[in-house]
C-alpha cells in the first residue's frame, strides 16, 4: 500500500495528521499495515500540529498534481536554491529531497512542501533561531505568524514567489548584509588569500622585504589597497600602506595604529569562510529586527560603541559610546524616547548602592559629601532629606525607604544630560564626566546604560520641534545647572541592537570583536534549528 497513492481528502489527513491509513479493500496485508503505521509514525513527528491544523480545518492545497500545484512546487524550488545569498542553507530546507520528489506529486509531497514553506517563511520572516531562548534578555518585537496563518496567506497570495518575497525584509542594515555576503562569498570561492606567516613580529611604517609584499597582497585581496606596479626594488612599508593598515584595523574594530602586530596579524588571518559565516550570524540578528524601522529613528549597536540617528535610510550622524560591561551587559530591546532631563539627578541603583556606596560610606562618612550625593526619603521630586549619621551604613540591603541621588552637575555621573525611553531594564542614553573612555577602542565600561560621547549634538536632533531644537539653546540650559524636563513632540524610536559584523558610514562592513561571547550560542542554535526542517522534510519523501 502507497501512502501517495490516492488524493482523497482523507488520505491526505492521514498523510498530514498521522491518523489511521484506510487501504484499499481486500489490498493490505500484515506487511502492508505494519509498514503504513511506521509511516505514520514518521510523518506525526515531522509535520507540526499547526500545520495539521491548516488542513484540519480544510485549507487549499498548494501543492497538487494540477497546474497551479507544479507551479508552486516549482517556485518553492527556485525560492529554496537562492537561500545561499541570503545566509541560509537549501538542504536545511530538503532541497534534494524535494527536486527528486517533484514530479511524483501526491499526498507526501503536499505536506513535505507545506512544510518546506511554512519553515522558510517563518525563518525570513522572524529568523531561524528564536531570541528568547538564545538570549533571556531578548526584547525586539518579533511577528509571530502560526504556521496554519502563514499557509493561508500563501494560499491567498498570488504566487508562492510573491509570498516568499514579500517576506524578506527591507530595512537598510539586512541590505547591506546580503551585499556584503555576496561579496565575501565571492572570495571564498576565489580563494582570495591565505594566512599570513610572517617572520618580524611587529611591521610598521619605514620596514622592507618580503614581509611587506605579503601583508600588501593580503590588503589587496580584500579592497583596502592597491598594488604597486612590479620592481626590483625591495618592497617598502609607505604612508600608503600604512594608510591601508589603518582602515583593516578600522574594519574589524582594533586599534588603528597602522602597524601590523599580532592582533592585527590575527585578524588579517581570518578566512573568507570565517567571515561568510560571521555574516550569516549577523544576518540571522537582522531578521530579529523589524521588517520596517521607523522613519526617524536612533539605533545603538553595543559591539560597535555607537548610537546613529537615521532619517529614513540616511544615516545621519554616528556617536561613540560606552556600554555595558561583560558582568553588567547593556540588554538587547527596542523602545521609543519620550522625554530629555537636563542636569538631571543620578538616583542610584540598587545594587551599586548595596555593592559599592553603602561600604565606601560606611568605611568613610565624608563619601557622600564628596561625590555631591544625597539621602531622600521616598520617590517624590520633592523629597525630603535624610541625614547620612542617622544610617547604619553597615547594614543596607537595598529594601530600604529612602534613596541615595547625586546632585545635578559636572560631576554627576550621568553627566548633564540624559535622554529616557522607559523600559523595564532601566537603560537609557546619557552624558559621561569620564571623557577619556570615549577615545578607547574597547570601550565596555558602564553599569548597563549607554554613555554618549556628544549629547549636545544627539539632543538638537531630539528635541527638534521644541523650544529646545538649537544648539545655543542647549548650551545655555546645560550651563544654568538648572533641572529640566523637555517632553518630546512624538516619540522617538530607539533600536539596541548587537551585531558583530555592521555596516559602516563608508559603505563597508565591520567584523567586530564579540565583547559578549554571544557568536557561539546563536551559532549552536542556528545549527541545531536549520537542520530540523530538513529532516523532516526528508523523513516525509522518503
Amino acid at each position: 500500500m502507497s501512502i501517495v497513492a490516492s488524493a482523497r481528502p482523507a488520505l491526505l489527513l492521514a498523510a498530514i495528521s498521522g491518523l489511521c491509513l484506510a487501504a484499499p479493500e481486500g489490498a493490505a496485508s500484515d506487511h502492508e499495515k505494519k509498514v503504513a503505521a511506521q509511516a505514520e509514525h514518521v510523518l506525526a513527528a515531522a509535520v507540526p500540529d499547526l500545520i495539521h491544523r491548516y488542513y484540519d480545518e480544510g485549507g487549499t492545497r498548494l501543492f497538487t498534481a494540477d497546474k497551479r500545484g507544479r507551479e508552486n512546487i516549482r517556485q518553492l524550488i527556485e525560492e529554496i536554491e537562492k537561500l545561499e545569498a541570503a545566509g541560509l542553507n537549501p538542504e536545511d530546507y530538503g532541497l534534494s529531497a524535494m527536486k527528486t520528489a517533484a514530479p511524483l506529486g501526491g499526498d507526501r509531497l503536499e505536506a513535505a512542501g507545506a512544510l518546506a514553506l511554512t519553515a522558510l517563511a517563518s525563518d525570513l520572516r522572524d529568523g531561524v533561531s528564536d531570541p528568547l531562548i538564545v538570549y533571556t534578555e531578548e526584547e525586539l518585537e518579533r511577528g509571530e505568524a502560526s504556521r496554519a496563518e502563514l499557509l493561508r496567506e500563501a494560499a491567498l497570495a498570488s504566487s508562492v514567489s510573491d509570498f516568499l518575497q514579500s517576506l524578506r525584509t527591507d530595512n537598510l542594515i539586512e541590505m547591506k548584509l546580503n551585499e556584503a555576503l555576496r561579496t565575501y562569498i565571492a572570495y571564498a570561492e576565489e580563494e582570495a588569500w591565505e594566512p599570513l606567516a610572517l617572520s618580524a613580529e611587529v611591521l610598521e611604517e619605514g620596514d622592507e622585504g618580503a614581509d611587506v609584499r605579503a601583508v600588501e597582497e593580503r590588503l589587496a585581496a580584500e579592497g583596502f589597497y592597491r598594488l604597486p606596479i612590479e620592481s626590483e626594488v625591495e618592497p617598502a612599508f609607505t604612508l600608503q600602506l600604512k594608510a591601508a593598515v589603518e582602515a583593516f584595523q578600522e574594519s574589524r574594530g582594533i586599534a588603528t595604529d597602522g602597524v601590523v602586530g599580532p592582533s592585527t596579524l590575527a585578524r588579517m588571518n581570518e578566512t573568507p569562510d570565517e567571515l561568510v559565516e560571521a555574516i550569516r550570524l549577523n544576518l540571522e540578528r537582522a531578521r530579529w529586527l523589524p521588517q520596517d524601522f521607523a522613519e526617524r529613528h536612533l539605533f545603538v549597536n553595543i559591539a560597535n560603541y555607537t548610537v546613529d540617528a537615521f532619517e529614513g535610510e540616511e544615516r545621519v550622524f554616528s556617536i561613540r559610546t560606552v556600554v555595558g560591561t561583560t558582568y553588567n551587559q547593556t540588554p538587547v530591546f527596542a523602545d521609543e524616547m519620550e522625554y530629555v532631563v537636563a542636569n538631571p539627578y543620578w538616583n542610584i541603583p540598587r545594587s551599586i548602592l548595596v555593592e559599592e556606596v553603602a561600604p565606601a560610606q560606611a568605611k568613610d562618612p565624608t563619601y557622600l559629601e564628596r561625590k555631591n550625593m544625597e539621602v531622600v526619603e521616598g520617590w517624590q521630586e520633592q523629597a525630603p532629606l535624610v541625614d547620612p549619621a542617622s544610617i547604619d551604613w553597615s547594614s543596607v540591603d537595598g529594601d530600604e525607604s529612602w534613596r541615595v541621588r547625586q546632585r545635578g552637575g559636572p560631576s554627576n555621573a550621568l553627566g548633564l544630560i540624559k535622554f529616557i525611553f522607559p523600559n523595564r531594564y532601566s537603560v537609557y542614553l546619557h552624558d559621561s564626566p569620564a571623557e577619556s573612555l570615549f577615545g578607547r577602542t574597547e570601550r565596555a565600561f558602564s553599569h548597563g546604560c549607554i554613555r554618549v560621547e556628544e549629547p549636545a549634538k544627539l539632543a538638537e536632533w531630539v528635541l527638534e520641534g521644541t523650544d529646545y531644537e538649537s544648539r545655543e539653546a542647549i548650551d545655555e540650559l546645560l550651563a544654568s545647572e538648572r533641572r529640566e524636563q523637555i517632553f518630546l513632540p512624538e516619540k522617538l524610536p530607539v533600536y539596541v541592537a548587537y551585531l558583530t559584523v555592521w555596516p559602516d558610514t563608508e559603505g563597508r562592513v565591520k567584523f567586530l570583536e564579540d565583547i559578549y561571547d554571544r557568536d557561539e550560542p546563536l551559532r549552536q542554535a542556528l545549527s541545531e534549528g536549520r537542520q530540523k526542517a530538513g529532516r523532516q522534510v526528508a523523513a516525509l519523501l522518503r
